[in-house]
């Protein structure tokens, strides 16, 4: 966006592919039957360990898109409009992350809740994650700002520390030290999917491309830049590989392996979608669609799929219960519906933002 610049076509593609994988792994994770999960298959294992790449996509690409967003404007932390609209984002995420897995339909009657239904309601997932992620983006940027620190410097000290004590922090008994709720931010041994160690790392990672494409406008549309990123990402998988090597020796199975090989195929995989969207002006509708509403696909799916307090999903009747080929349908018909969701949603905005214009010139 160029103050009017181009727009970064392929930060849209990202976010729509982010959100395609999102949709597709957890509605083939919910109903394919326990039978065809066998990592002896060679379709399951290629599925299953290219999911493991899905929740690292999606918080880089937000953690791009929030500091591009940030600092493309060139205003200072305390009197950009971005600084209200993140912490205001960060509220959002979390309160819809919690929503989703609120423990009763009574609201505030909390008297027939099991034990298991507040720890599930404790889990931390992908929207926690990503809410704290802009959290520490924000803190990130400030600090960069006040200690006048490079803001490339700052994050891949906040990468580390989020990174290279992950294994060790992930083993202690964090519900010795903490109540539930907060210890589950620390390890998955309570059932949270994403805790701030190593996680948080993805989203500031993400940050470190957003601020890159804020300083170097159009540098997107440069041929060197998805080279670049193709033999940076390209770097850090040969590192991981060379890393686990190392540790394989020692038997461990470590967090920093993991943490360089699905962060540098994501900068890899932005590399080559920057690639193929480089000499484009413009993308499909649809495509800049998904990308819009990731965050009302994501609730959406998850919604339908899993239920909530208030509604049943379809993975009572079905979960995990289905054929390859009814779990495929499945798939089709959920793409189906968020689609018509989101078309819906955008043709009422439309037709309310003119009966509103109609109304202001009466």
């Amino acid at each position: 966006m160029n103050r009017k610049t181009k727009r970064i076509l392929f930060l849209d593609v990202m976010r729509a592919l982010a959100v395609i994988m999102m949709v597709e792994g957890h509605t083939v994770d919910a109903l394919l039957g326990t039978k065809y999960r066998s990592l002896d298959s060679t379709v399951f294992y290629v599925w299953h360990y290219l999911r493991g790449f899905t929740a690292p996509v999606f918080m880089f690409t937000a953690g791009a898109v929030f500091t591009y967003l940030f600092l493309s404007n060139g205003k200072p932390f305390n009197a950009n409009p971005r600084t209200k609209k993140g912490f205001k984002r960060f509220f959002l995420l979390l309160g819809l992350g919690y929503l989703l897995r609120y423990p009763t339909w009574r609201i505030i009657d909390f008297s027939i809740v099991t034990e298991r239904e507040w720890r599930i309601f404790f889990v931390v997932d992908a929207l926690h994650l990503i809410a704290f992620g802009l959290l520490f983006l924000l803190f990130i940027l400030y600090l960069s700002e006040k200690a006048s620190l490079p803001f490339c410097i700052t994050a891949l000290t906040a990468i580390a520390f989020f990174v290279l004590p992950a294994q060790w922090i992930n083993a202690l008994e964090w519900k010795n030290i903490f109540a539930m709720p907060i210890a589950n931010y620390f390890t998955t041994k309570y059932g949270s999917f994403f805790p701030l160690f190593p996680w948080l790392g993805y989203v500031i990672g993400g940050g470190i491309l957003g601020n890159y494409l804020a300083l170097n406008k159009n540098a997107f549309v440069r041929r060197e830049f998805p080279l670049l990123l193709l033999g940076f990402g390209t770097t850090l998988i040969l590192t991981s590989l060379l890393i686990k090597d190392i540790f394989a020796l020692q038997g461990n199975q470590n967090e920093i392996y993991k943490f360089l090989l699905r962060i540098g195929v994501v900068i890899a995989l932005n590399g080559i979608v920057a690639w193929a969207v480089r000499k484009r002006e413009h993308l499909p509708e649809f495509v800049k669609l998904l990308g819009r509403n990731t965050l009302t696909i994501y609730v959406a799916h998850l919604i339908v799929l899993f239920g909530s307090a208030w509604n049943p999903g379809i993975t009572l009747v079905f979960g995990k219960s289905l054929s390859p080929l009814h779990t495929i349908t499945a798939v089709i018909l959920m793409f189906v519906f968020v689609s018509g969701m989101i078309i819906f949603k955008e043709k009422f905005k439309k037709t309310w933002k003119k009966k509103k214009l109609a109304l202001a010139e009466i």
